[in-house]
């Protein structure tokens, strides 16, 4: 009896053991990108963006020759100033000055709290 015990707890090891041993691949995990810089507002709520769809408090336009992902990607933002952070729709382009890397419409930059006076907030943005 303790003969057979040792046995089958003999093999349940060495059964683990060549089990672990064999190349299981890992996950492909997803590639993402994202940008820092200046976060600006444009008036484009209720016009039609390059995509195609009316915009909307909850669409943003990403840097037309520096990123452009798919139609409906969704943009999360970081404001570096208040820490606030909220989620966009890609629905836009733009050809934004120098150091600026996301625009949001009107609506979607006062969810940040900044005054309509402030032209821009440091931010972060990234996608899938």
């Amino acid at each position: 009896m303790i003969v057979k015990k040792i046995k089958k707890i003999a093999f349940s090891t060495l059964s683990v053991a060549l089990l672990g041993c064999l190349f299981i691949p890992a996950p492909a995990q997803a590639e993402y990108y994202s940008a820092s810089g200046l976060i600006s507002r444009y008036n484009g709520e209720g016009k039609v963006g390059y995509d195609g769809k009316t915009l909307t408090s909850s669409d943003c336009a990403t840097k037309q020759y520096v990123d452009n992902p798919p139609a409906g990607t969704e943009i999360y933002v970081n404001d570096d100033t208040n820490r606030k952070s909220y989620h966009f729709f890609k629905y836009d382009v733009g050809n934004f000055p120098s150091g600026v890397v996301l625009d949001l419409t009107y609506s979607g930059w006062a969810k940040f709290g900044h005054p309509s006076s402030l032209g821009h907030f440091q931010g972060r943005y990234y996608h899938n």
